[in-house]
């Protein structure tokens, strides 16, 4: 199983372009840590959601963290290098039913099969949901 760290509020700089690039925001997978990860007082509700997903791999999961790079949007120079947004995909959050944010919060985690999840997820390159 993989456990998903997402961010429940936007980090900011005051430099735009700090901004875009290296700050996680709201719906960011900050990272993916293997079954029974024993998590910091600090990476749970308010600032973040631990989600559990039974059957997917760590190597599966690691997609979600991916960074958006120069490319990634149709149009653009593919430029590994360069890094337009600090993650590629997004949970979106403000679709997620509210009893997944209720049972997070009483919780401290929650626990969904991928394919309910699925939905929530955003290309932020693409714009497609779904995962993909």
């Amino acid at each position: 199983m993989a456990e998903f760290l997402i961010k429940l509020i936007d980090h900011t700089h005051s430099d735009p372009l700090k901004d875009s690039r290296e700050c996680y925001k709201r719906g960011d997978v900050v990272v993916v840590m293997p079954d029974s990860h024993i998590w910091g007082k600090e990476e749970g509700y308010p600032k973040f959601l631990v989600v559990k997903i039974p059957g997917m791999s760590i190597e599966t999961g690691r997609k979600y963290i991916e960074q958006q790079i120069q490319g990634d949007v149709m149009g653009e120079t593919l430029d590994p290098s360069v890094v337009t947004r600090c993650r590629k995909y997004n949970v979106l959050l403000n679709s997620a039913p509210q009893t997944m944010i209720d049972t997070a919060r009483t919780q401290g985690y929650i626990t969904v099969d991928f394919n309910s999840m699925k939905y929530l997820i955003k290309n932020q390159a693409t714009g497609a949901t779904g995962g993909d």
